[in-house]
């Protein structure tokens, strides 16, 4: 209904359904006015509203992933000579028609923000708006999904939440037949350990590893099906691979060992060296003894020198005294045994990963 001159006049003269007509058009103006304004025509002090606007004119939105976050930049449009505040939502979803699984922000000016979210693939899309009510359409940051990648060590500070632990032994055996490298938890081999990214632990089972190279430094991971090995740390360190830790594996079983002869003082009967045969195989020092059988001679420690598996020399740390010419020098030993790596299983560093 218009409201006019006449149809005032009119209402007053006592038709009352005219008035009520005339009274629900002065309402449905004054409702208008207020959706307009932001305020109530009736109580203008005590009664703000959201005023009614139409959407404004849509942005741009660009987004990148790396260690585990994402980073979203928002462009807003020019706006026409409008001075008001911009507001703009982000959501992001799986799925690129948004259809399930959508998590979208809160009303913000912002034009920047960050989400971690490590090891997703996800997309982005923004929309706009002057009151928070009326909305502009989502525009989508990119026609393919993006990927936030896992945090690389070189991201996080030490000791935070983040960070990648376990709660392996790591170690070496030579059963005979080739060099093992065993992956077990703290209640011995055989048994699964716990893996740990950030706040997800993991139960993990124990592996042999058979047929590793003799004497050499593997560091070990596992991919989500079987565990692997390698000499350097990127043959592992998949985004996506568990590392356990580095092991110095067994040396071969079966060296030759060195023979030697010792040469002594002139007088006093003092070990000052020793000739020897080079042997072969050698993956650590074999162990010499001197021992002179039915003689007084006492006090003498060699060490051998190896290089390339052979023995190069001798080293006297002690030369004793009384030898005499019963005093023989055996080696025994000469085989690296392995070293532990892996996480520190109870107390020490908390499960983080130790390389040796």
């Amino acid at each position: 209904m218009s409201i006019d001159i006449p149809t005032l006049i009119e209402s007053l003269s006592g038709n009352n359904e005219d008035q009520r007509n005339l009274y629900y058009a002065f309402y449905s103006q004054l409702q208008l006015l207020n959706k307009a304004t932001g305020n109530s025509q009736v109580n203008p002090v005590n009664s703000k509203q959201a005023p009614s606007t139409p959407p404004p004119a849509v942005g741009t939105i660009s987004v990148s992933g790396a260690n585990g976050t994402y980073q979203v930049s928002l462009t807003n449009a020019a706006q026409g000579g409008v001075n008001a505040t911009l507001y703009n939502q982000i959501s992001y979803s799986p799925i690129k028609s948004f259809g399930e699984n959508v998590t979208t922000t809160e009303p913000s000016s912002a034009t920047t923000a960050t989400f971690p979210n490590p090891g997703q693939t996800l997309f982005f899309r923004a929309r706009w708006s002057f009151d928070r009510v009326t909305w502009s359409s989502w525009v989508l940051a990119a026609t393919t999904a993006v990927s936030s990648n896992l945090q690389s060590s070189a991201a996080s500070e030490n000791n935070t939440v983040l960070n990648q632990s376990n709660y392996a032994y790591i170690d070496s055996i030579d059963p005979s037949g080739g060099a093992t490298v065993r992956i077990y938890g703290a209640a011995g081999p055989y048994n699964g350990w716990t893996g740990v990214k950030g706040g997800e632990e993991t139960p993990l089972p124990s592996a042999s590893i058979i047929n590793v190279e003799y004497g050499s430094d593997q560091i070990a991971a596992y991919d989500g099906e079987q565990y692997q090995v390698g000499t350097t740390l990127p043959q592992v360190f998949s985004d996506k691979w568990t590392p356990v830790g580095q092991v110095s594996v067994v040396g071969t079983g079966t060296p030759t060992l060195p023979i030697l002869t010792p040469v002594l003082s002139s007088s006093g009967g003092h070990v000052i060296s020793a000739t020897f045969t080079s042997g072969a195989g050698l993956t650590e020092p074999p162990v010499l003894t001197v021992t002179d059988p039915g003689g007084p001679g006492t006090g003498a420690v060699l060490q051998a020198i190896i290089a390339g598996g052979a023995m190069t020399g001798v080293q006297v740390l002690n030369p004793g005294a009384d030898y005499d010419t019963n005093t023989a020098i055996t080696a025994t030993g000469g085989v690296f045994g392995g070293a532990t790596g892996g996480g520190t299983a109870s107390g020490g560093n908390g499960g983080r990963l130790t390389k040796i």
